[in-house]
C-alpha cells in the first residue's frame, strides 16, 4: 500500500498537481472536483490515461491512497499495541522489543509524512518541503519494511506465550 502511494506521489510531482489544488481537505471547495476532472482531460485517448495525466485526478488519487495508507498504519499500530499489552489490551507480550520499536517508528513517520504532505500542499509546494515529503515517503517505506522484518519472530514467541497460558490454565 505504501509503495503504491509513493508511486502516485511521483505522478503528483510530475504533473505539478500540488500547485493546482492548495487547499485541504477539499480540492477547490469540493471533495471530488468532478468538473475539473472532466474539463482537464476531455475524452481523449484511453480512459486509464486520466489516472496518470489528469491533474485533478492524480492529486485526488494520491490523497485517497494516503488516507488509506495512514488508516492501515494506524490500525497496525493499534493492533500491535493491543497484542503487546500496552495501554489497550491484556498483558500478552507477543511482540519483541524490536517489533515494538519498529511499530512506534512506523506510526511516528506516518504522522510526520501526513503533516509534511498537507503542509507542502497548503504552502504552495516550496521545494524544501516537497523534497522532505519525498524523503519522508522513503522513510515510511523503510520503517514499514523494518516492521515487517521484525515480525518474523512473532510465531515462535506466540508459541511460548501459548505454552505459558496452558500451564497457568492447568493450575
Amino acid at each position: 500500500m505504501t509503495f503504491i502511494t509513493v508511486a502516485s506521489g511521483a505522478f503528483v510531482a510530475g504533473n505539478s498537481a500540488g500547485n493546482a489544488y492548495n487547499d485541504w481537505p477539499l480540492m477547490n471547495g469540493q471533495f471530488i472536483p468532478i468538473t475539473d476532472i472532466k474539463e482537464d482531460y476531455p475524452n481523449e485517448g484511453p480512459f486509464y490515461r486520466k489516472f496518470f495525466e489528469n491533474t485533478a485526478l492524480v492529486q485526488f488519487d494520491h490523497r485517497m491512497l494516503a488516507y488509506l495508507t495512514t488508516g492501515a498504519v494506524a490500525g497496525t499500530v493499534y493492533t500491535g499495541l493491543k497484542l503487546n499489552g500496552g495501554a489497550i489490551g491484556q498483558s500478552l507480550k507477543l511482540l519483541t522489543p524490536q517489533a515494538i520499536t519498529a511499530l512506534k517508528a512506523t506510526g511516528a513517520v506516518a504522522v510526520a509524512q501526513v503533516s509534511l504532505g498537507i503542509s507542502t500542499l497548503m504552502l504552495n509546494v516550496p521545494i524544501h518541503l516537497a523534497a522532505t515529503h519525498q524523503l519522508g515517503s522513503l522513510a515510511l517505506l523503510t520503517s514499514g519494511l523494518c516492521l515487517t522484518h521484525s515480525l518474523r519472530y512473532l510465531a515462535p514467541r506466540a508459541n511460548v506465550v501459548a505454552k505459558q497460558a496452558a500451564k497457568v490454565a492447568v493450575k
